[in-house]
């Protein structure tokens, strides 16, 4: 799965953003704001990547167990796949 195209992340006053930009603000309205592990997964999921391999750098970047790194990457894949944002 990856970003779709129209979402760009940015840095504004030392915090993390998703916004729509194109076609893309007709069908997304508003940002998404997030950590900085929402960053790190972010510009992982430019590339395309899978749940799995999203927890194997989760797991090379942070500390924390594998059942952690699973369900913090469950849970934002799921966000970003409801609000639209990636594709399959």
């Amino acid at each position: 799965m990856r970003i779709k195209n129209g979402f760009f992340m940015r840095e504004v006053a030392g915090k993390y953003v998703v916004v729509p930009v194109g076609a893309q603000t007709n069908e997304f309205k508003g940002m998404i704001q997030m950590n900085q592990t929402g960053a790190f997964l972010w510009k992982a999921l430019e590339r395309d990547l899978t749940e799995e391999a999203l927890t194997e750098r989760m797991l090379d970047q942070y500390e924390m167990t594998e059942e952690q790194a699973k369900n913090d990457v469950h849970t934002f894949v799921t966000r970003l796949l409801e609000a639209g944002i990636l594709e399959v």
